[in-house]
């Protein structure tokens, strides 16, 4: 599978979400998330996503995901003390 898969839709869901189109922009996310299951950027911008607009719950399950994939990540700590509120 190409590494790159997903990507273009990723980035057209933070142009949708730039636009303040959250219904595209989560459905471009989610098919960032689905054209290729193993990048982390899709899960990332659907917690982000989530988060800032009233959806703590689906937030949580999308960014465990998102660590589960970059367990790593710079922004993790951040993005795990959200939930700890």
């Amino acid at each position: 599978r190409n590494a790159w898969a997903g990507i273009g839709y990723v980035m057209l869901g933070n142009a949708y979400r730039d636009r303040g189109d959250l219904p595209a922009a989560e459905a471009a996310y989610r098919e960032g998330a689905r054209r290729n299951p193993s990048l982390d950027a899709a899960p990332r911008a659907l917690a982000y996503l989530y988060l800032n607009h009233g959806r703590p719950e689906a937030a949580a399950v999308q960014a465990r995901r998102y660590l589960e994939l970059a367990p790593d990540a710079p922004d993790g700590p951040e993005l795990l003390q959200q939930f700890a509120r």
